[in-house]
């Protein structure tokens, strides 16, 4: 079970850092670049 635990841990990081940079480039987007 901890295996298990550790493995849906790790895989929520990766998507949490994944879904971080979608939105720094939606934000990047959004904002008028100067």
């Amino acid at each position: 079970m901890t295996t298990n635990f550790n493995l849906l841990r790790s895989r929520l990081e990766s998507e949490r850092k994944r879904l971080t940079e979608q939105l720094n480039q939606l934000e990047a987007s959004v904002r008028p670049a100067e």
